[in-house]
């Protein structure tokens, strides 16, 4: 009787653990939630850490940040920590984990003397010193824990933002250029801290300036085949076209819907590349000028639609999902790309935070 009742209650711990660790417990920090936000605090005019714990209240305990290159080291060597330095504190101080995207070239390195930091550099281990000097920093046992009280290292890198589109890697996206990149980085972040998590953009497609279409993630692993091998993840931005399209809305091409992260998982399989996939940038505008945009009430509930498939049937396959943006809206009516954020102008929010909130505490 005593031996039934041990394996029942050995039983009854299991099904508690797993449950645990499938909601986001467990000891790691970075097991807290499958939600996370998109946001611009790094030198933003709003004090950091009320924001933090604001996102904190509402079962968020991820942010996914800029760490811009061009603004922390603008001359070869010679760090300028102090906007990074801020955010990192505060996330220690609300026990929030960071995302950084490590991202845009200072002129010095990518070549460009007009101050257009979309360029990439033109030696990728000029990118790799950068990603091993934030790691140094703000990893684990890093230099800007020492000697403080509480530690909470940097939870994961992004290598770049969407360099698979020509406004953030001019002229054109370049698949075997950005894996040399990538390889670089993910190398030499790796030697400064085993633990922290390296994502890679994993998009299908490219976005050039001809419009011609051509794919990126297939691209990518075409030209560096062992790169999986330093990645702990792939990132997605699945913008629907058009985008006021919702995330169960279907066209004719599933590069342009929701089905794309599937599909991205089936190319990373044939590959022998499968990572977990995590929705680094998800958003919908509310700009009422502006084509392509949806009410504030759409937008809630397209929040809502996105991060319910995302931690249901694409539970297997997405880790996290980052909603865009924790930003103001502008006051400019027909802009569109001003129109993602989650607050009005007067600071106020639109249903969809709270929606977003919602997802998060379940």
């Amino acid at each position: 009787m005593r031996f039934r009742s041990a394996i029942a209650a050995a039983l009854v711990l299991g099904v508690a653990m797993v449950a645990l660790l499938a909601f986001g417990g467990g000891d790691d920090p970075k097991d807290a939630g499958r939600v996370g936000l998109s946001t611009h605090l790094n030198g933003g005019p709003e004090p950091i850490r009320p924001q933090l714990a604001r996102f904190r209240a509402a079962g968020i305990h991820w942010v996914r940040e800029d760490f811009v290159w061009a603004r922390i080291e603008r001359q070869p060597g010679q760090f300028d920590w102090r906007e990074t330095d801020a955010l990192m504190g505060a996330a220690a101080a609300e026990e929030t984990n960071v995302l950084a995207i490590l991202t845009y070239a200072p002129g010095w390195a990518s070549g460009d003397s007009g101050g257009d930091i979309f360029r990439p550099p033109l030696d990728p281990d000029r990118y790799a010193a950068f990603a091993r000097a934030v790691v140094e920093r703000y990893g684990h046992g890093g230099a800007f824990w020492r000697g403080r009280g509480r530690e909470r290292p940097l939870a994961a890198i992004e290598l770049w933002n969407e360099p698979w589109g020509h406004f953030f890697w001019k002229p054109d996206p370049d698949p075997a250029a950005y894996a040399r990149l990538a390889r670089a980085g993910a190398t030499a972040a790796r030697k400064a801290d085993k633990d922290v998590e390296v994502l890679v953009p994993a998009d299908l497609i490219q976005v050039r300036s001809d419009g011609e279409i051509r794919p990126w993630f297939e691209a990518v692993l075409s030209a560096d085949s062992d790169l999986p091998d330093v990645v702990d993840a792939w990132s997605v931005h699945p913008y629907p076209g058009p985008r006021d399209k919702g995330p169960s809305d279907r066209g004719s091409d599933s590069r342009f819907d929701f089905d794309r992260v599937p599909e991205t998982r089936a190319i990373a399989r044939r590959h022998d590349a499968d990572r977990p996939i995590w929705l680094t940038e998800i958003g919908w505008s509310t700009a009422t000028g502006a084509d392509e945009t949806v009410t504030e009430e759409e937008q809630a509930r397209y929040v809502a639609g996105v991060l319910d498939r995302a931690g249901g049937a694409w539970r297997e396959s997405v880790a996290r999902t980052f909603i865009y943006t924790w930003d103001r809206s502008s006051q400019d009516s027909v802009d569109r790309e001003g129109g993602y954020g989650l607050r009005r102008p007067d600071g106020s929010t639109k249903p969809a935070w709270q929606a977003m909130a919602d997802a998060a505490k379940e």
